[in-house]
């Protein structure tokens, strides 16, 4: 037995809740829309980030990528004041068109060792490998990794000769 509805005004359809196809079409469509958004916004922060992850991510924007304006989006303190001060330095010649990529060598970093410095320090220690054409240089890298208000960043980072203790 076949139901038949009727559309009084005011009332609501029974099978739609009182939508008609084009209302749900419009529902339907900005969901993607919103999901996206709300990524996107969730992968804008590194608060639920370990030390280790931002001390691996910032390796990966500062030693490989050389993206300053990367690794200043997960540092603080004296951290923050270097990438600022390096990117003033290169701004002039990134604003001639020399990209880092143009020149970058190979570099590879491996883990070496972690040490608490606190409850919400950890201190990073790294070798930094450099290979430009038949050339290898090597590096030690170390990463200082503090909460700042509940986020993980780097708080400070250095660079030496491998042969230097840090």
């Amino acid at each position: 037995m076949a139901r038949i509805f009727l559309k009084i005004p005011g009332q609501l359809h029974p099978k739609t809740g009182g939508r008609n196809n084009k209302q749900k079409a419009k529902i339907i469509g900005i969901v993607p829309f919103v999901l996206g958004f709300l990524f996107v916004l969730g992968s804008c922060t590194n608060k639920g980030e370990t030390p280790e992850e931002i001390a691996t991510m910032f390796l990966d924007k500062y030693y490989i990528e050389i993206d300053q304006e990367g690794a200043l989006r997960i540092s603080a303190g004296l951290a923050e004041k270097k990438l600022k001060e390096e990117l003033k330095l290169v701004e002039g010649i990134r604003g001639m068109g020399i990209s880092p990529q143009q020149a970058r060598p190979n570099i590879y970093y491996k883990f070496q060792d972690v040490k608490e410095s606190g409850p919400t320090t950890k201190v990073f220690r790294y070798k930094i490998i450099i290979k430009g054409g038949p050339q290898e240089v090597q590096k030690d890298a170390i990463m200082i990794v503090s909460k700042v208000n509940n986020v993980w960043k780097v708080t400070n980072y250095d660079t030496f000769d491998a042969s230097s203790p840090p």
